[in-house]
């Protein structure tokens, strides 16, 4: 049973994987596989690699997700450009943190800590969720949805 269970699964995570199409370039009935993976562009942030410039992003993301920092100075006035590529962009949001760079931060200054997080010397880790800093995080997302 324990094998069947593994033996499904490998066959389920393979099925999401690929899929078989019918060849365009022919008109016979040969199929071809492609990959369902779809390219991912980081405009918002570096976790492990450098992020993605926005020139980058308007010249190469084709049916992509791009996730865009907002808040960053000029970033929404490239919006329909990528959207225009067949791209889904989301937008990023840090509800655990403050940054000192943000419009926001003499706001929610009072809930974070007063040593920032290690290798982010601009970036601090909220200490106090109160309704106080629930309303700046309301105004966070109400700017995103405009």
């Amino acid at each position: 049973m324990k094998y069947l269970f593994i033996l499904v699964f490998m066959v389920f995570l393979w099925s999401c994987s690929v899929m078989m199409v019918p060849d365009k370039k022919n008109d016979n009935n040969n199929t071809s596989t492609v990959s369902l993976a779809i390219p991912i562009y980081n405009q918002a942030y570096q976790e492990n690699y450098e992020k993605d410039n926005i020139n980058d992003i308007k010249n190469n993301a084709r049916n992509a997700y791009v996730l865009l920092d907002p808040f960053e100075a000029g970033v929404v006035a490239h919006i329909p450009d990528i959207k225009a590529n067949n791209n889904e962009v989301g937008a990023y949001i840090s509800i655990g943190t403050g940054e000192n760079y943000r419009d926001d931060f003499e706001q929610i200054k009072p809930y974070l800590v007063a040593i920032p997080w290690g290798d982010w010397p601009d970036e601090f880790f909220v200490n106090s969720t109160t309704t106080g800093i629930l309303e700046i995080m309301k105004a966070r997302i109400d700017k995103i949805a405009a």
